[in-house]
């Protein structure tokens, strides 16, 4: 993907799409791309990474890590995903990790180059401050589907955040979940072997399809299954 490319895609989803015009064309002409292979981790939690990252193709994992335990994967992302905004205002050191899943696609956007935007138009720090609101919106949406009590359901709502149906990123990515049934595990805080057996019941009932790294959902059914009954 050439950085034309690259640049619509996140001039036409997710956080730039919500900006001004102007401000949203001195972020994309600032920015330059990047290409990661799948398994290549762009950064780790506590890393000095400044700047903002845009996802415009391929699929990220965000990893969380505790004091106890090795990172474990907490969201997949879409085409469209930005983030970094807090590296702009506190600092280099990364909160979460990021890794690319498949083959990826992102835009980097420098510290310096942001600052050089805020200069020329101090709007831009206004502009800025949608990106973590959006994703503290995510990051709440992602601790309300793992207090989900019954697993089905729990599933269910995931496959939806995950496939762009649910919180603040909606309709940013296709209804169609890149993902292994491992890291599905991760993410709904189950075993390999309970999140097969949910997907084979959804399979049955017509919810989703499968095939290899990919579960295409059926969005109104898994809507009504996670609907308070």
């Amino acid at each position: 993907m050439d950085a034309t490319t690259a640049r619509a895609v996140l001039a036409a989803r997710g956080w730039l799409s919500r900006t001004p015009a102007a401000f949203r064309d001195a972020v994309l002409s600032a920015s330059h791309v990047r290409r990661f292979s799948s398994g290549e981790t762009i950064y780790a939690a506590g890393d000095a990474s400044e700047g903002l990252w845009g996802l415009a193709s391929g699929v990220l994992g965000v990893e969380v890590s505790g004091p106890a335990r090795p990172p474990v994967f907490a969201h997949l992302t879409g085409k469209g995903f930005w983030i970094g905004a807090h590296t702009l205002v506190l600092g280099p050191e990364r909160q979460v990790g990021l890794v690319a899943l498949t083959p990826c696609h992102l835009l980097h956007l420098s510290a310096a180059a942001f600052h050089a935007i805020a200069r020329r138009d101090p709007e831009a720090w206004r502009w800025l401050s949608v990106l973590p609101l959006m994703q503290n919106t995510l990051a709440f949406g992602v601790l309300d589907d793992l207090l989900i009590r019954d697993p089905k359901r729990r599933c269910a709502a995931i496959l939806l955040r995950l496939a762009g149906c649910r919180g603040p990123f909606a309709g940013d990515s296709p209804e169609e979940v890149f993902v292994t049934q491992e890291v599905l595990a991760e993410l709904v805080n189950l075993s390999r072997t309970s999140v097969g057996d949910v997907l084979r019941d959804f399979e049955a009932r017509g919810l989703i399809s499968r095939r290899y790294g990919r579960i295409a959902i059926n969005h109104n059914q898994l809507t009504a299954l996670v609907s308070p009954q």
